[in-house]
C-alpha cells in the first residue's frame, strides 16, 4: 500500500506527499524507490531521481532492471554522462548488461549524450537487437546530424528483418527532410502508407516537415489534409511553412480554419503567424494577431 501511495502521489507530481510516505516507511524497498523515481523522471526531475538511486545503494538495497533504467533516462535527459558510465560499470559489474530494457537505456542514454561510439559499442555487443534498440541508435545519429549513419543503420535493420515502427520513421523523415532528399523521403512514404502508419498524428507532422523541407508545400497541404485529427502542433507546423514560402494569406486562412475546428492556438501557433506576418509584410494583421 505504501509503494502504491507513492506511485501516486508522484505520478501526480506531489513529491512532498510521495516523500512523506516513503519517509514514513518501516522498510522501504525497491518498488517504493523506483516508484518514485519513475515520477520524477515523468515531471522532468532528473536531479532528484539520480539522488534516489544513490539513496537506494546507500541503504544497501539491490537496483534492479527498472532502477538501472531509470537512472539512465535521467542520465540521458539532462545529458550527464559521466554519471551514466558510472552506472554503466555498475550494471557491468553485476552482470545486467545483457537485459533487453537495460541495453536499450543504456545505448539511447549514450547517443542522447552525444557518445555515438559508446552507444555503437553496446549496441553491437547485443546478440538480440530489437526496433527499439535501433530507433535508440537511429535517432541517436538524427539528434547529432550524423545523417548517413542514421541511413546505413536503417538499410541494416530491414537487412536483419526487423520491421520499422512509426518511431523508426519518424527518425527517417527527419533524415530526409535534413538532406533535403524529396526522392528518399517519397520512398518513406509509400512504406509508411503500406504499413497502416499515415494516419499516425507525430507520423503525419514528420511527412509534412519533409515534404515542406523539401520545398513540397502542396504534397505537405494533402498529408495534413489527410489526417483524421489535427493538434495545433500539426496546425502550426503548416502556417509556419507557408509563413516561411512568403504565402502569408494561406498562413492565415490555415489560422481561421484551426479557429473554426475549436483547435486552440497556442504560443507557438502565434509565433509561426507573425513570423507569417513578418514574411509578408502584413503589418496591420500582425497587429491584430498581436492584440
Amino acid at each position: 500500500i505504501g509503494s502504491a501511495l507513492v506511485d501516486m502521489y508522484a505520478k501526480c507530481g506531489l513529491f512532498e506527499s510521495a516523500k512523506k510516505v516513503i519517509d514514513r516507511l518501516q522498510c522501504r524497498n525497491i518498488v517504493s524507490w523506483t516508484a518514485l523515481m519513475k515520477g520524477y523522471i515523468q515531471h522532468a526531475y532528473c536531479e532528484e531521481a539520480l539522488a534516489c538511486f544513490e539513496n537506494i545503494q546507500r541503504e544497501g538495497i539491490t537496483p534492479d532492471a527498472i532502477a538501472f533504467t531509470s537512472s539512465l533516462k535521467a542520465c540521458a535527459h539532462i545529458e550527464a554522462l559521466d554519471k551514466g558510465m558510472g552506472i554503466h560499470a555498475e550494471i557491468l559489474r553485476r552482470g545486467l548488461d545483457e537485459n533487453t530494457l537495460i541495453s536499450c537505456a543504456l545505448v539511447d542514454m549514450y547517443a542522447k549524450c552525444g557518445a555515438l561510439r559508446k552507444a555503437r559499442e553496446v549496441f553491437d555487443k547485443l546478440l538480440l537487437r530489437d526496433v527499439a534498440l535501433w530507433n535508440a541508435l537511429i535517432a541517436g545519429y538524427v539528434d547529432h546530424e550524423y545523417v548517413e549513419q542514421a541511413l546505413r543503420c536503417f538499410e541494416k535493420m530491414q537487412d536483419e528483418n526487423i520491421p520499422p515502427d512509426a518511431v523508426t520513421f519518424i527518425s527517417i523523415l527527419k533524415v530526409c527532410a535534413y538532406m533535403a532528399d524529396l526522392e528518399q523521403g517519397e520512398k518513406i512514404h509509400r512504406e509508411i502508407s503500406k504499413r497502416g502508419l499515415d494516419k499516425d498524428m507525430v507520423v503525419g507532422s514528420a511527412l509534412i516537415d519533409m515534404y515542406a523541407e523539401c520545398g513540397s508545400l502542396p504534397e505537405a497541404k494533402i498529408v495534413f489534409n489527410s489526417l483524421h485529427f489535427r493538434d495545433s502542433a500539426s496546425w502550426s507546423l503548416m502556417i509556419k511553412y507557408f509563413g516561411i514560402n512568403h504565402m502569408g494569406n494561406m498562413a492565415m486562412q490555415c489560422f481561421e480554419e484551426m479557429l473554426q475546428e475549436d483547435i486552440k492556438p497556442d504560443a507557438i501557433t502565434f509565433t509561426c503567424l507573425l513570423a507569417a506576418c513578418n514574411h509578408a509584410s502584413l503589418l496591420e494583421e500582425a497587429y491584430y494577431y498581436l492584440k
